[in-house]
Order: structure tokens, then C-alpha cells, then sequence
């Protein structure tokens, strides 16, 4: 129980404060593609690939549904996705991923949270918030803290529960409706070079 009260006092501070899922957790149209490549820092050389797409519907101006299917090359996995996202005052956002790996199937629940102060953004991500009939077990609390300047966003913070570590973001818009990001991840011992594109 103190476990629990801790994660949700860093979650409240990482909120009230000031996140960067913000680009990652809108979409400013209907369709979506993401492909991530990740390496590893222990094992050079060795790649994986996890694209995605999605469509998203918003039935109003404070919620919008995108179902996504994602293929895991390395796993050769099909990983259907529904994603909700709500807003208020498209200032302060939650995202909640459904996620079910039709390999291994096992159904999880991943939830995120950004707020948008100006060029200030604090977010948070909580993987596997729900997983395999279970609560809180081999989760992954992320809080990260960001600033856009111009073109590009510097995000960085703190991953906490299974893998923790420093985590750090910079990602550059090519267009208003594409980036680039690289991100490193010191809990998992990883690089990953992801580009996004709207259509």
C-alpha cells in the first residue's frame, strides 16, 4: 500500500508540475503511422521493429477513439490496439492503450497523461498499469518533463517499478505533421529512432 500511495504522489507532483507525451498523444488527423526502431546498448547490433497505424475517430471535441494494429517483426506478433484519449481544454490529456498480443494472448492496459503549459509539458506513462489479469505487476511508471523550443522538444525524467532509469526524448518536427525522435532509455538498456507521419 505504500508502494501505491508513493507512485501516486510522484504521479500527482509529475501533473501539477510541468510533460511530453503531448505529440504522441494527439493526433491532428484521421490517420497515423509510427515506426519505431530500437537497439540495443548490451547487444549492438541487434534490432527490432514495431510499426504501427491507426485511425482515429472523435466523436467530440474532448475525446477522440483510434484503433491501431501494430507487427512486432521481431516477435512476429500481431498487437490489435484501441486507444481513448480525453482532454480538458485540449490543455490537460489522458490516454488510455488497450492493447491485446494475439501471440501471446495476454491483454494489457497502458495509461498516459500530459499537461501543456505554454512550452512547458510534464507527462507521464504507467506500461502494463494492467496486464494479464493482474494489477501493478512488471509495470513501468515513466515521468518525464519537457521543453519545446521552436522545432524541437528536449524531454527527460525517470522510470520507476521494473527496468527503472533515466529516460530522455528529443524530437524534431520535419513538418506540422511529421517527426522525428530519439530516445534513450537507460532502464532497458536501449535506443530507439521512431518517425511518425499524418495523413
Amino acid at each position: 500500500m505504500k508502494r501505491i500511495l508513493t507512485i501516486m504522489l510522484m504521479l500527482t507532483l509529475g501533473i501539477s508540475a510541468s510533460a511530453q507525451v503531448y505529440d504522441g498523444i494527439t493526433q491532428p488527423t484521421k490517420f497515423r503511422y509510427w515506426m519505431p526502431f530500437t537497439t540495443s546498448t548490451t547487444t549492438p547490433g541487434k534490432l527490432a521493429a514495431a510499426p504501427f497505424v491507426g485511425y482515429k475517430v472523435q466523436p467530440g471535441d474532448w475525446i477522440s477513439l483510434t484503433p491501431v494494429l501494430q507487427y512486432n517483426f521481431s516477435r512476429e506478433a500481431v498487437i490489435p490496439q484501441l486507444w481513448v484519449n480525453v482532454n480538458y481544454q485540449q490543455k490537460y490529456y489522458l490516454l488510455f492503450r488497450s492493447i491485446y498480443d494475439l501471440k501471446s494472448e495476454t491483454f494489457s492496459e497502458t495509461v498516459s497523461g500530459t499537461v501543456k503549459l505554454n512550452k512547458y509539458m510534464v507527462d507521464f506513462t504507467w506500461d502494463n498499469f494492467y496486464r494479464a489479469d493482474k494489477f501493478l505487476e512488471n509495470d513501468r511508471l515513466q515521468i518525464l518533463a519537457g521543453y519545446a523550443w521552436k522545432h524541437i522538444i528536449f524531454n527527460t525524467g525517470y522510470s520507476i517499478r521494473d527496468q527503472p532509469g533515466f529516460v530522455s526524448n528529443v524530437r524534431v518536427k520535419l513538418t506540422s505533421l511529421s517527426w522525428v525522435q530519439l530516445r534513450y532509455d537507460n532502464g532497458n538498456n536501449s535506443f530507439t529512432l521512431s518517425t511518425a507521419i499524418h495523413l
